[in-house]
């Protein structure tokens, strides 16, 4: 059972979380703490209610709880969110937002979900999608088993390199955005040996946005 100090760490924990939690989940961790609080003995309870908590004013503005309430419910119901916002040049603007897992873009195509995580840690994914988390060997033997003769690779360069270290990876297609942020974020992970290749680029097509699409095909030398 908790202690006059546990119960009063309790307390005070919710009270500060509750500035940036949205308002449905702000009250989620008030009836929660009730809860908690309606089992413990009477002088640990009547210690952690009358804790008095100053903190200075922090949070999140009401409006903005509002949005990421919005956010979390259309994502959690595998709902498409439609937004209007404004840009960095201060032109209107709007998005139409899809959780991953609602309206999947490839089909009933088998899909492999590179990770280490849990299924438990995704909203619910199409029947043709699948956790692994084998490295690029194992997967081509998988692939090959099925009898696939192209695979489509959609990941960052931690995953890249390792296909292209593998000696798997043929062909890349990158978007070369004309914004970019901080530093840039490197392609390929410099801790992946990735063995000499020469690039030979296939195509340059420019589209909407300023976006320059790429298309390389990767040879060993």
């Amino acid at each position: 059972m908790f202690t006059q100090d546990e119960a009063k760490a309790l307390v005070a924990a919710v009270r500060l979380a509750q500035a940036w939690l949205d308002p449905a989940l702000a009250q989620g961790a008030e009836d929660a703490l009730g809860k908690i609080l309606s089992v413990l003995p009477s002088e640990a309870r009547v210690a952690a209610e009358s804790l008095a908590l100053y903190a200075p004013p922090a949070g999140l503005a009401a409006p903005t709880q509002r949005t990421l309430q919005s956010l979390r419910e259309a994502v959690q119901a595998r709902c498409k969110l439609r937004i209007s916002y404004r840009d960095l040049s201060e032109q209107a603007s709007e998005r139409t937002l899809r959780p991953l897992g609602c309206d999947w873009p490839y089909g009933a195509r088998p899909t492999w979900l590179l990770t280490h995580r849990k299924a438990s840690a995704f909203a619910p994914l199409p029947p043709a999608v699948q956790l692994s988390a084998d490295g690029p060997a194992q997967l081509l033997r998988q692939w090959q088993a099925l009898g696939l003769e192209r695979v489509w690779l959609v990941g960052g360069g931690q995953v890249a390199a390792q296909f292209l270290q593998a000696g798997c990876l043929h062909e890349l297609m990158l978007a070369l955005m004309p914004v970019t942020l901080g530093r840039g974020i490197a392609l390929f992970d410099p801790a992946h040996c990735l063995g000499p290749v020469r690039w030979e680029c296939l195509s340059l097509t420019p589209q909407a946005l300023g976006v320059q699409a790429m298309r390389y095909e990767i040879h060993s030398v």
